[in-house]
């Protein structure tokens, strides 16, 4: 129990104060350390926290788990404060909650510390409503700019209202502050950890005709300049800047290259419908960029090393989202690894916009006849020369295209890595879909064929700022 037990000399806590007590108690403990993990993740690029993992822990890994812990947080702190509101209602009635939680003065006139103290977590809990509601899914892609004008700010004041609270969660706090403010001033026009500050170049952006969304192309030209870093050969990620900061996923292996594409659909936010409006009345602009940045990827590669025997790959994409993955096939291409795409699209525009873009292969894909015959697709000898087993327009067909590409694809390997880039529906429709195929390899009693690893890749919504214009 903590020292609100008792809560006068000769007036013992009955059991349900106690276990209000208990529980407020815990779940402080627990905001402390969620706290902790959430802001040590909320650091980007050059953080040295993601460097000390030598490269596993990166942008597109610590940001869910940035959510994770902040929700947990938010959650535990709200337990917290609903507990011992139950307390001080429970030992003295509504006087006794309004003398403990804010600053009322005292009957002898003297400074009601504790009332002050607790005040300080009142408002704690009232910020967390705003910080929790620009943080929601649905707010965090219709109005991106309002969560990222509200969410670093109110967080701020969060945190600073728990530490005036309770001062011991400064212990968990200020090593992500620290992190984060660091790797800040490395963005802000100063040399990070490695090296890497904010550079200037010229960016268009054009519209694919026909494409559902419509999809746009945002190409940023930087004009020789070398990007990317050799020591990382699992995955990069950059930061275009307009008036807000937002990551694009480059998703290569290592290597440095002269530009760098993203494609997106109108659809996604609006960010994406201001880079669509832009497509019609700016040829070029200017953006600001930051990275690529040599973090993340978890303990698997994309890239095969070409020393024989690594997984094969079955790659999922959700339209736009196959972009993210052409590296890793025409590496694979190269290499001969073994891989294939299963690619959901929403109309034969959208296939066909990027078809040009896949690696070809000269015979048609073991199966795929089977697979366009049961799920009565057209035989389109266009997309019959590429290195995959289809596309599909319909969610139903992708748990069988998923069977019958895990079964192609580990023909040649024992080993199979799948990994997923697309909208969140088709992400989790995929990951039930490979839970099953996981379940019934297990047949028998005989050991697991095939080893599947799930990392998702999740495309965040964006949003251009005015002052990305030139």
């Amino acid at each position: 129990m903590s020292d609100a037990c008792p809560v006068a000399p000769g007036r013992p806590c009955d059991t349900p104060s106690i276990l209000a007590d208990v529980v407020g108690l815990i779940s402080a403990r627990l905001a402390r350390l969620d706290l902790g993990v959430c802001l040590l993740l909320a650091a980007r690029g050059e953080a040295a926290v993601l460097h000390a993992t030598g490269g596993h822990l990166g942008y597109s890994e610590a940001q869910p788990l940035h959510r994770a812990a902040g929700w947990w947080c938010a959650g535990q702190s709200a337990l917290h404060s609903l507990a011992y509101f139950f307390f001080y209602l429970r030992a003295g009635g509504a006087a006794s909650l309004w003398q403990a939680c804010f600053p009322a003065p005292l009957p002898d006139g003297s400074l009601n510390r504790l009332g002050l103290v607790n005040f300080m977590g009142v408002v704690a809990i009232a910020v967390c409503g705003p910080l929790a509601l620009s943080a929601l899914p649905l707010v965090r892609r219709r109005c991106y700019h309002a969560f990222q004008r509200l969410h670093m700010p109110v967080a701020l004041l969060f945190v600073t209202c728990c530490a005036l609270h309770d001062l011991a969660i400064l212990t968990f706090a200020v090593p992500g502050i620290a992190f984060w403010y660091v790797e800040w001033r490395g963005r802000g026009g100063r040399k990070g950890v490695l090296g890497c500050s904010l550079r200037r170049f010229t960016a268009t952006a054009r519209l694919l005709p026909g494409t559902s969304g419509p999809w746009a192309e945002l190409t940023i030209h930087c004009g020789g300049a070398a990007l990317g870093h050799d020591a990382a050969p699992r995955g990069e990620w950059a930061l275009p800047l307009g008036t807000e900061w937002h990551p694009l996923s480059v998703t290569s292996a290592g290597g440095r290259t002269a530009g760098l594409s993203a494609l997106v659909s109108a659809r996604g936010g609006d960010w994406t419908k201001a880079l669509v409006h832009l497509c019609a009345t700016t040829g070029s602009f200017e953006v600001e960029l930051a990275g690529p940045f040599p973090f993340g990827g978890g303990p698997w590669s994309l890239s095969g090393g070409g020393g024989g025997g690594e997984p094969a790959l079955l790659l999922l994409a959700g339209g736009t989202g196959v972009t993210g993955w052409l590296p890793a096939l025409a590496a694979a291409a190269s290499e001969g690894r073994p891989c294939r795409l299963v690619w959901c699209v929403q109309n034969e525009a959208d296939y066909h916009a990027l078809a040009d873009r896949l690696p070809r292969n000269g015979g048609v894909e073991w199966g795929w006849a089977y697979v366009a015959e049961a799920l009565e697709l057209p035989l389109d000898a266009g997309w019959l020369h590429h290195s995959l087993v289809g596309y599909t327009l319909s969610r139903r067909c992708l748990p069988v295209l998923l069977i019958v590409a895990s079964i192609a694809a580990t023909t040649a390997a024992k080993r199979l890595v799948v990994a997923a880039c697309g909208p969140a529906s088709m992400v989790e429709g995929a990951r039930s879909a490979v839970a099953k195929i996981r379940a019934e390899c297990r047949g028998e009693g005989k050991t697991k064929p095939i080893r599947i690893a799930f990392p998702i890749f999740a495309k965040a919504p964006l949003r251009l700022g005015a002052g990305a214009g030139s």
